[in-house]
């Protein structure tokens, strides 16, 4: 292993450590020397110390490394929080020291360089340099800047190099980092100074160690007995890789980024000697980090990590850890934790009166005491400095910056702020609709998806073949039931009680007042009962064990049971990997056992398998019927025995570890792991944690449920994301929620409004059609559904009837185009049949560019014109004539609109209110996705209910820019548009008879395919929902934020599977003067690439950038060689 050089801050230290408590930390390089520990080290002998006392206090942020951007935002926190009580402390005037740029700049970091003839990479967020090479005409710039002897520099993470450079000036300096242990009360900081009296005073405010022990043992008590019990659930003896940011001073050596591919053996080996590797992805890395997944992805038991670091560190099953340099190394020694450290820690605390190493500081430096005991050695400081604090001192730094990272997962005030700051807090708007119906919701800013812990996803499953492989490989195939071969449509299991409760309390009144917990606490009643077979409770006894805690009869008892069999047979299905896994063990012929610890009896757990397709099996071992479980080892003893087998003859495959893989390896059986789906979904897809948000508890369980088993069963490795690269599984899993929970919320409101008929307008109407039609089927009074071909160039056509309503056609903003699409596209006319005397008055031209803001009043001044006015009129007249007679023949008139309301993605209600015209129904409701505040002007009653918005209801997007759907509208445009192009007008063909006319769609490269796709998913979707829980999934509530919060938190943080969905995608909007856009640029990085999708252009064009400067030089031809060659032997004979 070669010698890996110092890090960015300059520690001198050794890279590892053993301490008492049993935590190994184990460094795979050298050990330094301290003495031969750079200039910047504390009590280094080559450093040239303040020869008098400092006049001033500048304050900093790596003034030489570090960009201006990034200093500034850490700059401006130091100065308000250290510049008073510094002041207080020493009288001495304190600044703060930033680059700037130009002539009256105090100090330009670009000139400084400039003066050592070192370029300088300004867009790099960390410039590394050589400090050798600063010479002696910049540390003269620096010292006329007031960097002197007489300046005490205070720098946040400051380098090696900006500190050797203070050192060759004279410059005292106080460095702060963040400190490495984050689980404490508060931040901590590690302070560390060039003089060595100041560094030798930090020592009165050091934190000591055996305060992180206590911390650390406390955390680990609480994931298994606290408020929140969240024991991470690894194989025993699992390890974990922490990864880290792809640029980051704590991954620097010699000007470069360390990253896992600079470790390959490392890993590689850690991975044959573990049984499972988790790789814990630093939760601010979104892209740029594909080759470092791709190279996980190619270990078969390396995983990307879905658990909280500390849930990780506090689980007794966790065997390693092993990092580059994160701060985790350090917090994983007090969890006592063997770890493998491949570079060095960015802050040493261990031995702080050590060279290079820092005193941990607990807001100390807040005060002026703190400052004027450490400053002592360098100034007159005021000998009763007040020493000042927070009254109530928990968390007041951390609140501060915001800096929590994982500390939600800890600390439960912290918890429920997230969860309240994540929360939607709507009031009821004056009117709002009867408590049955669905209320009219205000804007609502949905919050951004949970912290990354699910961002970017690597091999989580073991391959098929491999699976395969095990089995050919046994002589006798053990399968787990539940979970493995079978599963339930909720993500839970005991979720499923969340759908008894209700009934139950129909059934039985007052007599059990929450029968949820009843029935989790049945099984505690019964063992206390003593009515159990062997080591189970079976489900007979749960419920006689409710039934004599209630008071209840015996029919009231069976009908319970019967209750909650009825569920489990509608809800549990085969699940595809447990039905590969039987289907490949009976085709090899193996001997095929179910072993299951359940509290069902067998027969019903045979009639749960035959109802699922399984068929064929050999035996049937069941915890309700033998009395003894897996989870003791007690069942596979009886297994073994029964069949005769030796254990090694056998493999156990399951979901469990602790049912499943711990007990069947003590038993000395082989095992194999299929995790659950819901835990497979966590882990390839970003959707659970996001629909975790859902208030409603059976409506959360249902899409979690649903979505978990689409994701985790069409996971392609090197696809993670919402959508794994199929617009299929995005019409599914992200948007099959929110056509479901507006198809729903339609169904209540417009039954409410005891509205007749919808009408879906097209386009976009007419996936909502489909899904309300499957919701509708459990409704025998949902209002009927018809499909209406309608748009903004048809209807706006056939209402112009005077000439004071041409102009205001034009008041809908437009791109660029000719004056003849103008007129083709908003007024339906012929352009040729413009008068030519009228053009030549108002010096127009069909073929001139004209622009909205530019040329409308020339334009309303043309319209104007009789000759013109009456030429459109005429047209109208005829387009209106036939759209009438077009709509007859569907079934659609005045009388079925007066009572009838029409339904469309939304915004300003422009069709809604083009109907009301043509039709003459003043009484035509408006039910949208989405309505924006100017649809007032068109629909004067809206706020009467005569348009109601379920994500949106008349929001002014100006006061609102921060909600996701006011900056992507395009793209929910996308989401909701069918194949079809888009309605012109009706006409007569040939014969006669009346016919509508569409775009031509085709055009919109691409679009329509997706658009099949993607509404078969979300159909799907819906009758999956319908068929699972029936009439039950009327009674689900999804907010408008929370059925979108899937498809905004993909908008805003796309994968690259997602954005490629778009790539290439044309989107027509001919009505604004749009005829084709690409919703991501077919090449994100031409020079003219526009994308009507930012951030999904964003993600492949950093791709397309990082591929780029990763690929190899072009080989050079064989006449460059041969040239290089004669140059090569010339240069050595000279």
């Amino acid at each position: 292993m070669t010698d890996r050089g110092p890090d960015p801050a300059g520690q001198d230290h050794p890279a590892g450590r053993a301490d008492a408590a049993g935590g190994d930390l184990v460094a795979s390089g050298p050990a330094p020397d301290p003495a031969a520990a750079p200039a910047s080290s504390a009590g280094s002998a080559e450093r040239r110390l303040a020869s008098g006392p400092i006049a001033s206090v500048a304050i900093a942020s790596d003034p030489l490394m570090t960009s201006e951007r990034e200093q500034w935002a850490n700059l401006r926190w130091m100065k308000d929080l250290f510049s008073r009580p510094i002041a207080q402390a020493t009288g001495l005037p304190v600044r703060a020291l930033i680059s700037g740029e130009g002539e009256t700049a105090a100090f330009s970091r670009a000139r400084a360089f400039e003066l050592s003839d070192i370029p300088l990479d300004g867009d790099a967020t960390q410039f590394w340099f050589d400090e050798t090479r600063i010479t002696d005409a910049t540390l003269a710039y620096l010292a006329r800047c007031g960097l002197d002897a007489s300046t005490l520099v205070v720098g946040y993470e400051m380098s090696a190099q900006t500190r050797a450079a203070l050192d060759r000036i004279g410059a005292p300096w106080v460095d702060v980092w963040l400190h490495p242990i984050r689980f404490y009360d508060d931040v901590l900081f590690g302070f560390r100074a060039s003089h060595p009296e100041v560094h030798a005073a930090f020592a009165a405010f050091h934190v000591p160690e055996d305060q992180f022990f206590l911390y650390a043992d406390r955390i680990r008590i609480q994931t298994y007995k606290g408020w929140k019990k969240a024991e991470a659930r690894i194989e025993p003896g699992a390890a974990v890789f922490v990864g880290q940011r792809m640029e980051d001073k704590s991954v620097c050596r010699d000007g470069r980024m360390l990253n896992l591919l600079d470790f390959r053996e490392e890993f590689s080996a850690l991975a044959r000697r573990t049984p499972q590797l988790l790789y814990q992805r630093h939760p601010f890395e979104r892209t740029g980090d594909e080759a470092v997944l791709d190279f996980v992805a190619s270990h078969p038991k390396a995983e990307l990590s879905r658990h909280p670091v500390y849930h990780l560190l506090s689980s007794p099953d966790l065997g390693e850890v092993m990092t580059i340099s994160s701060s985790v190394a350090q917090e994983a020694v007090y969890f006592d934790k063997p770890v493998t450290l491949l570079h060095r820690p960015v802050v040493a605390f261990s031995d702080p009166m050590a060279p290079g190493q820092f005193h941990s500081i607990c807001q100390d430096f807040v005060s002026p005491h703190f400052w004027a005991a450490a400053l002592a050695p360098l100034t007159a400081t005021r000998a009763e400095a007040p020493k000042v604090g927070f009254l109530d001192p928990k968390d007041k730094i951390r609140d501060m910056l915001g800096f929590y990272w994982s500390y939600r997962h800890i600390d439960k005030v912290e918890a429920d702020r997230f969860t309240l700051a994540n929360s939607r807090l709507a009031a009821p708007r004056p009117g709002a609709p009867a408590p049955d119906a669905e209320p009219v919701e205000a804007a609502e800013t949905t919050p951004p998806p949970p912290e990354p812990d699910f961002t970017g996803f690597a091999n989580t499953l073991r391959s098929r073949d491999a699976m395969f492989a095990a089995i050919d490989e046994a002589d006798m195939i053990s399968l787990d039931v539940f979970e493995t071969l079978i599963e339930r449509l909720v993500e839970r299991p005991g979720q499923l009680f969340l759908f008894l409760a209700d009934p139950a309390r129909e059934q039985l009144g007052g007599q059990v007042a929450n029968f949820a917990r009843a029935r989790l606490t049945a099984a505690e009643e019964a063992i206390a009962a003593g009515d159990m077979v062997g080591e189970e409770v079976t489900l007979r006894a749960r419920y006689e064990a409710i039934g004599r805690a209630h008071g209840l009869t015996r029919d009231q008892v069976e009908t319970l049971l019967a209750r909650e069999l009825d569920w489990e047979r509608r809800l549990v299905r085969a699940r595809p990997i447990g039905r590969a896994a039987f289907d490949r063990a009976r085709a090899q012929g193996k001997r095929v056992v179910l072993v299951s610890d359940t509290y069902f009896e067998p027969d019903f757990v045979a009639e749960l398998l035959r109802g699922c397709g399984y068929d064929g099996w050999d035996a049937l071992y069941c915890s309700s019927e033998h009395g003894v479980t897996k989870k003791s080892g007690k069942l596979f003893q009886h297994l073994l025995k029964t069949e005769g087998r030796r254990p090694t003859e056998i493999l156990h495959m399951g979901d469990n570890p602790r049912t499943d893989l711990r007990p069947g390896r003590d038993a000395g059986l082989g095992v194999f792991h299929m995790r659950s789906t819901a835990d497979i979904a966590r882990r390839v897809s970003p959707l659970p944690a996001i629909w975790d948000r859902i208030a409603d508890p059976k409506t959360a369980a249902a899409v979690k449920g649903l979505t978990a088993r689409r994701v985790a069963g069409g996971f392609r490795r090197g696809a993670p994301g919402f959508s794994q690269g199929s617009a299929e599984t995005l019409g599914y899993a992200v948007l099959g929620p929110m056509f479901f929970g507006l198809a729903n919320w339609l169904r209540r409101r417009a039954r409410a409004d005891e509205v007749p008929d919808l009408l879906f307008l097209s386009r976009d109407g007419d996936i909502i059609k489909r899904c309300y039609d499957v919701i509708a089927t459990l409704d025998p009074g949902a209002p009927a559904s018809r499909y209406m071909l309608a748009s903004r160039r048809a209807l706006g056509v056939a209402t112009l009837r005077r000439p004071e309503d041409l102009s205001p056609r034009l008041e809908a903003n437009f791109a660029p185009m000719t004056l003849a699409a103008l007129l083709r596209n908003r007024f339906g006319v012929t352009p040729e049949s413009m008068p030519g005397h009228a053009l030549a008055a108002h010096g127009l031209e069909l073929g001139d560019m004209v622009a909205w803001k530019e040329d409308r009043g020339r334009l309303a001044a043309f319209l104007a014109e009789p000759a013109v006015a009456a030429a459109i009129l005429d047209h109208a007249a005829d387009e209106r004539e036939d759209l009438l007679a077009f709509y007859a023949e569907c079934g659609i008139g005045a009388a079925q609109a007066a009572r009838g309301a029409v339904v469309d993605i939304g915004h300003r209600g422009t069709l809604q209110k083009g109907l009301r015209d043509l039709l003459g129904a003043p009484g035509l409701r408006g039910y949208y996705f989405a309505t924006f505040e100017g649809i007032r002007a068109n629909i004067p009653d809206a706020e009467a209910g005569a348009a109601a918005g379920y994500l949106l209801d008349r929001q002014d997007p100006k006061s609102n820019r921060d909600h996701g759907y006011f900056g992507h509208s395009i793209l929910y445009e996308a989401a909701f548009l069918n194949d079809a192009g888009s309605f012109v007008r009706a006409r007569r063909g040939p014969d006669g008879r009346l016919e509508a006319l569409l775009t031509d769609a085709g055009a919109e490269r691409g679009r329509a395919a997706f658009a099949r796709a993607c509404h078969a998913g979300a159909v799907a979707f819906c009758e999956d929902m319908a068929e699972g829980f029936g009439e039950a999934a009327l009674g689900f509530r999804l907010t408008g934020a929370e059925a979108a919060s899937g498809f905004r938190a993909m908008l805003e943080h796309p994968f690259p599977a997602d954005a490629r969905l778009f790539r290439g995608m044309g989107f027509e909007n001919s009505y604004n003067g749009v005829d084709f856009g690409e919703v991501v640029a077919e090449d994100p990085l031409a020079e003219n690439a526009v994308s009507l999708w930012p951030q999904g252009a964003a993600v492949l064009a950093g791709i397309a950038r990082a591929r780029a400067e990763a690929a190899p030089a072009p080989r050079p031809g064989r006449r460059d060689r041969v040239l290089r060659g004669i140059a090569a032997m010339l240069g050595r004979r000279r």
